[in-house]
């Protein structure tokens, strides 16, 4: 009696994980020359006999069986081979319309469990926020090693507008003057200081900062501040004034100390007394002494400025 023992072949493929459409080759040693029979699910493959090396492209449960020339047979551990689709995916933000310089618009897919993500740009998230025009697409690697290419999304940012960096402009409202500001032409619509127009030009008659925001035909924004200060060319004194609380011309206001903070305004009664004193930083009155509103008439001022080698005097006349 003869005792033959077989070693049970040993199957081995060239990758651990197969997705859709990949063609797993399995493979076994013979050094014994030994007759081979390959199976799945069961059913042995008749074409597969004999080859120690063969190709599968379907899932499923693979064995191989030694069969010496005695008829003796050693069959394999069972190969379980799992054949796993590819992730579906679709970048699901695509832009309605081109972006205006500095906007940003968030491009992602789903989360997938136990997946890898690469952008276009390098990232390995999600979901990625973009400011630059181009073409964005993403892959994804499922757990399993399965990775799909996603759609291309183009991205279209506009040009920046760069609007005309204006210089600061000067104004004497005591003379009632008024000046007008001129923007860049060309734009679907302005806004100055909150106030819609469809002009370029904007006339102001006060100091002050002045916002105007311009809009393009694409729906773009650009802003930028005009600067209007305070400035007369020469010294301007009101000769009369109505503090009675109507809000028009409620105080004795002196133009042109704007730039002469050390200048002085001095005002007397008919008497010679001195009811109001006060600098060139805040050169306006209210017709008040102490608090308490003087009676109508004539008062004397007196303006002493490094603008005139002689102090400039004159009258007020306080109406009510």
């Amino acid at each position: 009696i003869d005792i033959v023992i077989l070693s049970a072949p040993i199957i081995t493929s060239n990758k651990s994980t197969y997705c859709f459409g990949d063609i797993a080759l399995l493979k076994i040693g013979n050094t014994q020359g030994h007759k081979i029979h390959w199976y799945k699910d069961g059913i042995e493959i008749m074409a597969m006999e004999n080859r120690m090396e063969i190709e599968a492209s379907l899932a499923g449960i693979y064995e191989a069986v030694f069969e010496n020339i005695g008829g003796c047979r050693k069959k394999s551990t069972r190969f379980n081979l799992q054949i796993y689709p590819f992730p579906v995916i679709s970048v699901n933000t695509v832009p309605t319309k081109s972006l205006c310089y500095g906007e940003s618009e968030r491009l992602c897919v789903s989360t997938l469990p136990n997946s890898t993500y690469r952008w276009s740009t390098g990232a390995t998230t999600p979901s990625i926020l973009v400011n630059n025009a181009g073409n964005y697409f993403v892959e994804v690697t499922s757990a399993f090693g399965c990775t799909t290419k996603s759609n291309v999304v183009t991205v279209l940012v506009n040009d920046r507008i760069l609007l005309t960096e204006p210089l600061d402009s000067k104004i004497c409202t005591t003379s009632g003057e008024q000046i007008t500001l001129t923007a860049d032409p060309g734009y679907l619509s302005y806004t100055w200081n909150g106030l819609a127009s469809s002009s370029n030009i904007f006339t102001v008659s006060k100091a002050g900062d002045y916002e105007l925001t311009v809009a393009d035909a694409n729906g773009c924004m650009a802003t930028v501040i005009y600067k209007v200060v305070s400035w007369c060319k020469e010294i301007i004194v009101v000769n009369a004034f109505s503090p009675n609380g109507d809000g028009v011309n409620d105080l004795w206001y002196v133009a042109g100390l704007e730039n002469d903070p050390g200048a002085t305004i001095t005002i007397y009664n008919r008497y010679g007394a001195l009811i109001f004193q006060t600098r060139g930083l805040n050169p306006a009155w209210d017709g008040r002494y102490k608090g308490v509103d003087v009676p109508v008439g004539v008062y004397y001022y007196q303006i002493k400025s490094s603008k005139s080698d002689k102090p400039l005097k004159g009258s007020v006349t306080l109406i009510r």
